[in-house]
């Protein structure tokens, strides 16, 4: 297996078309398709499928080009790393964040980097976490923060963050300095109709534990993953949901919502900054870890 075979595959999966993929790379048709040939020879497995509509992925296809992309980019990273002068770090950090604790963290940490490692380049995007778990698992960014939770593998991780959960509903007239009042016990919390992560998210599991432990029923009336959708739904007054704090402290302190911290028992969702084992840090993402995990402490 060469480097610039998987160059190629990278290439023909992205233009669909060999072609267009010899077009790209700059060598003509023929050589292309023999080195790829000699590719899946030495796999010994079929990647492409050619016909009249193009070139396709074989389901075997698609997972070598999540490796080919991560090699020759881990490749990339290794020889910027080689030719760096030894007081410089510089490079492209690739970070998906739970959208949760995005709001918290991307103004500070963007600050942080153009102040300290300038001729670091954040590709920075936010979404929910299991689409932070998955993109983590297949190695296609260099790192992500989302919540801890039991049955997460394939990477390496930090502790960075711990965040209360609240009940969050719509503010009382007035709003303003009333949005955040007293303490809430948890079965006072559940005392009405919710709208909560869906039953695949973690915190979700966590919730539904820890009602069945006190032999009480969530009385979910809406579903969904999606952060904006919540607060949304929240404000409008049909519902309440439990959320970490950090995901509705701007709408908390604008009094477009309102939060009560959770006791009896207080409960919290820990974050984690974590990055693929098979994908291992460039001296740019261990500068943007260790700024992460920085920034975690001055905001304690």
């Amino acid at each position: 297996m060469k480097l610039q075979q998987l160059r190629y595959l990278i290439a023909v999966a992205e233009e669909g078309s060999m072609l267009r993929a010899a077009r790209r790379v700059g060598i003509a048709q023929p050589a292309l398709a023999q080195q790829l040939t000699a590719l899946e020879a030495g796999l010994g497995a079929k990647l492409l499928r050619r016909g009249p509509r193009g070139t396709r992925l074989t389901r075997g296809g698609k997972i070598m080009v999540d490796h080919a992309r991560a090699i020759v980019e881990q490749v990339s990273a290794a020889k910027q790393d080689v030719l760096e002068e030894h007081d410089t770090v510089a490079g492209e950090v690739s970070l998906v964040i739970a959208s949760a604790i995005s709001e918290a963290v991307v103004p500070q940490l963007v600050k942080r980097i153009r102040t300290d490692f300038p001729s670091v380049i954040l590709r920075i995007q936010a979404a929910d976490s299991g689409t932070v778990e998955t993109a983590l698992q297949n190695a296609r960014v260099d790192m992500g923060v989302l919540p801890h939770h039991d049955k997460l593998t394939g990477v390496n991780s930090k502790p960075f963050r711990e965040e209360p959960l609240c009940l969050v509903s719509a503010p009382t007239e007035g709003g303003g300095s009333d949005a955040t009042h007293a303490d809430i016990a948890f079965r006072n919390a559940i005392d009405g109709p919710l709208v909560l992560v869906e039953k695949n998210n973690p915190l979700r599991g966590a919730l539904e534990l820890l009602a069945h432990n006190i032999g009480v029923t969530l009385d979910v009336q809406i579903e969904t993953n999606s952060l904006l959708m919540i607060r949304s739904y929240v404000e409008s007054g049909a519902v309440s949901s439990i959320l970490p704090y950090c995901a509705v402290a701007e709408k908390v302190q604008l009094g477009a919502l309102r939060s009560q911290q959770i006791t009896d028992p207080s409960i919290s969702q820990t974050y984690l900054v974590a990055w693929p084992k098979t994908r291992p840090l460039s001296r740019a993402g261990e500068a943007v870890v260790e700024t992460l995990l920085q920034s975690a402490v001055l905001s304690k």
